[in-house]
């Protein structure tokens, strides 16, 4: 493990560690640490190889981030007042006060690890995630808790840290899915010529998802190369054009399945699958299961 820091602490800065008790109990999620800083310009923390993750919450002021991603590549974000920021620390990366930020960077941090929260930090670490009014709340609330909770020796609390943990993960996915839902990522960068012909895609996959549609159909009808807008989309959305369209797909199937009561093959051709062999290979390639087998979840 590497670490490099230097502190710069205002007034009110608080750092607790914390060792799990129970030993019996499948835990979903442990705190390693939590806290709250007020940190000045000349702080900062480089680290690599730390084997848990680390989700901070600024309150107040501004910070930078560099990290590596998944991928491997190497990015770079602000972190401004209600912006989330969940960092893999098995990874390099490095945080610090933005001394143009106008005053100290305060915020909210905790440090967790876990077999169930692995994969989600695979996933969703390495940006920053801005947070609407309700759910900043609820996310500097759960990590209050858990900073008060931290250092207390007792199974119960163990049990309420799991949840809180658990929590703070699926206001995460919410909020992320809001954002995504509701039109192209904050902060991707995109010209607003590009990102109307982006948008344009979208409206013409939810309009003629039942449709044969390729990525290159889709890229002569909004004047793009394939290549281009698919470089342009995965920004913007997070996933290429071919995966969205899976998915709306697979969304109104499942619509189909399980609401309006149509059989896989009915459903198949309603939703634009060229067969309903295509379909349930598809199916489980996004959900992980077969039709039948969805059908039947939901049924119990």
């Amino acid at each position: 493990m590497k670490v490099l820091h230097f502190d710069d602490p205002h007034t009110g800065c608080e750092s607790r560690s914390h060792t799990t008790t129970s030993d019996v109990f499948p835990l979903v999620a442990r705190m390693d640490a939590a806290g709250f800083y007020r940190q000045g310009k000349r702080y900062f923390v480089e680290r690599e190889g730390q084997e848990n993750a680390l989700l901070i919450l600024t309150t107040a002021g501004s910070g930078c981030i560099r990290c590596v991603q998944a991928d491997g590549t190497e990015c770079g974000f602000p972190s401004g007042p209600g912006s989330a920021v969940l960092l893999d620390c098995r990874r390099f990366h490095r945080y610090a006060t933005d001394p143009e930020g106008g005053g100290p960077w305060e915020f909210l941090w905790v440090h967790f690890r876990g077999d169930f929260v692995q994969p989600f930090v695979d996933r969703c670490s390495g940006r920053a995630l801005p947070l609407s009014g309700a759910t900043r709340e609820r996310v500097e609330r759960a990590m209050s808790e858990l900073r008060d909770l931290a250092g207390t020796i007792s199974t119960q609390a163990d049990l309420r840290i799991a949840g809180l943990v658990h929590e703070l993960l699926v206001l995460w996915v919410e909020a992320e899915a809001r954002i995504e839902g509701a039109g192209p990522r904050e902060g991707s960068g995109l010209a607003a010529g590009t990102l109307a012909a982006v948008s344009d895609a979208v409206e013409i996959l939810r309009r003629e998802y039942a449709e044969p549609l390729t990525v290159g159909d889709l890229a002569v009808r909004v004047h793009l190369s394939p290549s281009h807008l698919a470089r342009l989309f995965r920004k913007a959305y997070g996933v290429g054009p071919y995966r969205y369209l899976s998915i709306l797909r697979i969304n109104q199937a499942k619509r189909m399945l399980t609401v309006e009561k149509r059989g896989v093959e009915e459903t198949a051709r309603l939703c634009g699958f060229c067969s309903s062999s295509n379909f349930i290979r598809e199916f489980r390639r996004i959900d992980g299961d077969t039709p039948r087998g969805f059908v039947l979840q939901q049924s119990r």
